[in-house]
């Protein structure tokens, strides 16, 4: 794992500003990371300032005249409803097309988890790579203003959902004063994480609560559960999110919008057939533009909602490897979609390939936000 992170580290290493420099201050900076498909032509996406009525959050995005247009879809997907709201994935394996016989696929065995992405080591690379794009494109680890927080000896933040603890292993790497505190229903690989002095680990489900006492945190961060709770469940999740929190503590969630941009006929297919099978599951896949209410609901002051987008299969190396990110996760998802598609394994592959060549054709990007709230 550790030659991985370093290879793809090395990938995104540019000639005036590496990602170490970067992020080196994780304080609030003032700037929103936005494309522009116009002027960015093989660079990493620019910041923009912040404060644009181009960066208000809103349910439409990349909007304007002269981006390339959108292909209209010639063939939809007709969902086998029945399979797609009562799949169980429980260790069902499947065979990748290039991969050897015995290279299988694991899942989560999780009685009232949707999660529908796999629990096996080539799940743990792709999430190390999604968390160097995720960290890259937003230009820091968090966006909460806790950077002074954190260098204070016994300071304690949590990461919900951690996978490998790619986000865990970062920050208690910069900041070696403070606890660094992570839990999953899974343990998988973190157990490379947990050599680090200053990270403590549990194995837990936030849909069954939070093994941690009241106000015990001064952050709590989590990212991407999209998949992993269920609408009805994400009033009780931030809601127990608060409860651990300390009164003045910060509260962060990053989630990506499903819908990507600047689609094609077969991305598009991809996208919109795997939101309807998604949205039979309970999930809430209009968590993006949900998320800040949930946080008033339950009580916190929002302080920010901070957008970013990630190119895919364009603008140099991050869109590289977010390419191979949504390959890798559709790829774990393949199971689920070609019964939910009724598809086969075939037909399945072909979709996928010739959305992936269409996503760097027509530059297409995808979005996410990150909500910052304080328990007062």
């Amino acid at each position: 794992m550790g030659n991985l992170l370093s290879f793809f580290k090395s990938l995104l290493t540019r000639k005036n500003t590496s990602s170490s420099e970067k992020l080196q201050d994780d304080r609030i900076s003032g700037s929103d990371r936005k494309i522009n498909s116009d002027s960015l032509g093989s660079k990493v996406p620019q910041v923009e300032v912040a404060g644009s009525n181009e960066n208000n959050l809103s349910k439409k995005s990349g909007s304007s005249s002269d981006k390339p247009k959108v292909i209209s879809q010639t063939e939809t997907i007709k969902l086998n409803e029945s399979v797609a709201e009562n799949w169980k994935p429980r260790y069902e394996h499947m065979l990748r097309p290039d991969a050897r016989l015995d290279n299988l696929r694991r899942f989560h065995n999780i009685e009232n988890s949707p999660y529908p992405l796999p629990a096996d080591i080539e799940e743990q690379d792709r999430l190390e790579i999604q968390h160097l794009i995720i960290t890259h494109c937003f230009g820091r680890l968090f966006t909460m203003p806790i950077h002074d927080i954190l260098q204070k000896p016994g300071a304690k933040v949590l990461d919900i959902g951690c996978g490998p603890g790619s986000w865990t292993r970062d920050v208690a790497n910069k900041y070696p004063r403070c606890e660094v505190h992570a839990v999953d229903m899974a343990k998988t690989l973190f157990d490379e994480v947990t050599t680090l002095q200053n990270t403590f680990f549990k194995q837990g489900n936030i849909l069954e609560g939070l093994p941690y006492p009241d106000n015990y945190f001064d952050a709590v961060f989590q990212r991407y559960l999209i998949l992993g709770i269920p609408k009805d469940k994400w009033s009780f999740a931030i809601n127990e999110i608060r409860r651990v929190t300390k009164v003045g503590g910060y509260i962060e969630c990053m989630e990506p919008c499903p819908k990507s941009e600047n689609l094609g006929p077969n991305a598009l297919k991809l996208n919109e057939g795997s939101i309807q099978a998604i949205n039979l599951r309970g999930i809430d896949t209009d968590i993006y533009w949900n998320l800040a209410d949930h946080f008033k609901v339950a009580g916190l002051k929002v302080e920010s909602e901070i957008p970013a987008s990630f190119p895919i299969g364009w603008g140099g190396k991050i869109g590289e490897l977010n390419l191979l990110n949504a390959k890798m996760a559709y790829e774990g998802m393949k199971p689920f979609l070609i019964k939910a598609f009724g598809m086969s394994s075939q037909e399945f592959d072909k979709l996928s390939n010739d959305a992936m060549a269409e996503f760097s054709e027509l530059k297409s990007y995808s979005n996410s936000i990150s909500v910052v709230g304080q328990k007062i």
